[in-house]
């Protein structure tokens, strides 16, 4: 094994010593080693050059149309501007895209509340006051907790209890605290009736209610009611530091203090989540995807760095001695903004970003990011829009997020590669790999659910203000995708969608069998363990521009 390694790390010193015409030196391969090769350059990137090289005396047929839908677009860039895309019939300002998160005044939304406090305010009129415990529902009536008999829409009410136990909803926390008081009462009026039953006169301490609770039949919420009530007790004497008698215990849950405490707390929660931002800013009826007179065409913002690097990997000018290379500099980029700055995006955005842009005439749309756990409404608005990209033939690359989450048992992304039940055949999930061809430790992954990997490790890219900088992201990534997914088009512009997607998927550079070290989360903690390649995605490797060229010209003849 030893003398095998070391024949193979002389025929690289060799390869590298020799080189090529179109090699590059290494202050270039820092610059933009995406567009190297591991045969030309020694490093993993996406042999975007040997591509060119292969490309060399053959045209571009068609100049792709790409939509970025992320967080806005400097379109004023030196290295970008050339690359903007035109709008040849503007209706409203809309000549280089549109704000899907603008105001009429030209204003754009920033900060939007949680998508776990957006679903709070949008069924709490349903489900606010709702509990369930051993088979039945509870509400609040006469502050007493009293068995619902009304009509329930179970799944409804699943997926609203599924957000509370996220704890991610401060709204939804501080309203369950001023609802569970209500059982905590009666639960503590219980135990002070039964323990002063069974020890008259008796001053009475923890270890009676210890004794006490251990001895009653329990249900859920009582078994919930005497945890937290321990809990107390133990606080409580920490602080102290010495016992706490029942009646101090019994008092706090009954004579109004914790009413109040939860209350203020609710109160504080609905002062801090601004519900109305969008309705002040925006203005439109975030729950009707036919509500379409809203947005602006101001596609400059302060978060729209990422966009800006991920646009210049994949369209930014090649050879004009100015930052690095784009892959394909002859496809034309179209901006959409529908990602706010903070907070989850809003599904109604998004899926008329797509609409948009296919009927607008993108060949690819890629969009920021998946996202964790989207509303059904949004689910369903989303999947309607991807089957319209689908339908009409174009392809749809999206980020991963840096979870270190294995997607294959974490399906819980939004969009994904099936969505109700439906496969899209024109969707890519792109996850970032370095130079030495291994994958980012934070990267999500899954064998079936990420489909490849690509160069998305200190890239040098263009920066807002005609500035440049490094970077690293699952973002990055995906602008290497799109960028040899446009290349690969403008050239073979007769493949589908769905044979596009293919097509890099089969010629990726092959890391089928490479043992890395990766981060994964286990119970709920980051782990760094090994893997094999395999096992992060379906191309079993790096996207490949050459192979994806030499693989399109078969093809195409």
């Amino acid at each position: 094994m030893k003398r095998r390694n070391m024949k193979l790390l002389l025929v690289g010193l060799l390869a590298g010593c020799l080189g090529s015409a179109h090699a590059q030196t290494q202050q270039q391969r820092d610059m933009d080693w995406y567009n190297c090769s591991f045969e030309e350059d020694g490093v993993y990137g996406a042999a975007v050059n040997k591509a060119y090289q292969f490309l060399q005396g053959k045209e571009v047929k068609k100049t792709p149309v790409i939509a970025f839908i992320g967080t806005g677009m400097d379109v004023y860039h030196e290295d970008l501007c050339e690359s903007i895309w035109e709008n040849p019939n503007p209706t409203r300002g809309d000549i280089n895209g549109w704000n899907f998160i603008g105001g009429r005044d030209g204003e754009m939304l920033v900060e939007v509340p949680s998508l776990a406090n957006r679903e709070y305010e949008r069924l709490e009129g349903k489900y606010g006051d709702l509990l369930y415990s051993d088979g039945k529902y509870w509400h609040i009536v006469n502050d007493r907790p009293v068995e619902y008999t009304g009509e329930v829409d179970e799944e409804e009410f699943k997926y609203y209890e599924m957000w509370r136990q996220t704890g991610l909803s401060e709204l939804m926390n501080t309203r369950y605290s001023t609802i569970l008081m209500y059982f905590m009462r009666n639960w503590m009026e219980r135990a002070n009736r039964e323990m002063r039953a069974a020890n008259p006169g008796k001053e009475l301490g923890q270890e009676d209610y210890i004794r006490w609770g251990a001895s009653v039949e329990r249900n859920h919420m009582d078994s919930m009611c005497f945890f937290f009530t321990s809990m107390t007790y133990g606080t409580w004497e920490n602080m102290l530091n010495k016992k706490v008698v029942w009646d101090s215990i019994y008092n706090f849950y009954t004579d109004g203090r914790y009413f109040a405490s939860c209350r203020k707390k609710f109160e504080r929660a609905k002062k801090s989540v601004d519900l109305d931002i969008r309705k002040r800013i925006v203005g439109d009826d975030v729950t009707d995807i036919n509500d379409t007179d809203y947005g602006n065409d101001n596609l400059f913002s302060t978060a729209c760095l990422s966009e800006v690097m991920r646009a210049s990997i994949a369209v930014g000018k090649r050879g004009n001695g100015i930052g690095a290379d784009g892959i394909a500099d002859f496809a034309k980029l179209m901006s959409l903004c529908a990602y706010p700055e903070r907070g989850e995006p809003y599904g109604k955005d998004i899926a008329l970003a797509i609409r948009y842009a296919v009927e607008h005439g993108a060949d690819i749309i890629t969009l920021a990011y998946q996202y964790l756990i989207a509303s059904p409404q949004d689910t369903q608005w989303l999947k309607e829009a991807l089957e319209y990209a689908e339908s009409k033939n174009v392809l749809v690359i999206i980020s991963a997020w840096e979870r270190a989450d294995d997607m294959d048992i974490e399906p819980t992304y939004c969009p994904g590669r099936v969505m109700d039940g439906h496969e899209f055949s024109n969707l890519m999930i792109v996850s970032p790999s370095d130079k030495n061809g291994k994958p980012s430790l934070a990267s999500n992954y899954g064998a079936n659910t990420v489909d490849i990997f690509a160069p998305g490790m200190e890239i040098y890219a263009a920066s807002t203000g005609d500035t440049y900088q490094k970077a690293s992201g699952t973002a990055l990534a995906a602008g290497t995708v799109v960028g040899v997914a446009a290349l690969v088009k403008g050239y073979y512009p007769e493949l589908a969608a769905a044979q596009l997607r293919n097509l890099l998927i089969e010629t990726a550079t092959p890391r089928k069998g490479v043992i890395i070290e990766k981060t994964a989360r286990a119970n709920g903690q980051r782990v760094t363990d090994l893997f094999l390649f395999d096992e992060l995605c379906r191309a079993k490797g790096i996207v490949n521009a050459y192979n994806a060229v030499v693989a399109a010209d078969k093809m195409t003849k």
